[in-house]
């Protein structure tokens, strides 16, 4: 497999539990590549010799460690993504549209990912989505309080 490991590998060997050391050795070397393609001009970046590439790196931010991409990728895999999926998978099984239990996994399933998004938000620092993602969650729960 050309040294990749499948979702389903990493779901299997670390969905629950830690991640692939070399998956996520590999995840956030590539991440760092993204970052200083993106933005070239924002990271202080060191050249193969250990100097900078840039004398005007005072204004520059350093990249995030390796221990805090390592917590983000495993946020995103294990906390957001397979959740996600498991829902998707629930949301999509079985489904017949004729039928209202259809409409309500629908529903609860609607409601599952608006809490991730709602972790997310919370995980992501930004108070605003958090916010909108539980209100939206609590509004629906409260219009169809003692119907489920």
């Amino acid at each position: 497999t050309n040294g990749r490991l499948s979702w389903k590998q990493i779901r299997d060997n670390g969905g629950k539990g830690e991640l692939d050391k070399n998956y996520k050795d590999r995840m956030i070397e590539e991440l760092k590549t993204v970052m200083i393609q993106l933005e070239p001009n924002r990271w202080n970046v060191e050249n193969d010799s250990g100097t900078d590439d840039d004398d005007n790196d005072n204004d520059r931010e350093s990249l995030p460690t390796d221990e805090e991409f390592g917590q983000v990728i495993d946020y995103f895999v294990r906390d957001h993504l397979f959740p996600l999926i498991e829902i998707q998978e629930e949301m999509f099984k079985d489904v017949d549209p004729f039928n209202e239990e259809t409409v309500i996994k629908a529903y609860k399933c609607t409601q599952k990912q608006n809490a991730i998004m709602e972790k997310f938000g919370a995980f992501s620092k930004n108070e605003a989505m958090r916010r909108s993602f539980e209100q939206s969650r609590l509004a629906r729960e409260e219009k169809t309080k003692g119907m489920m």
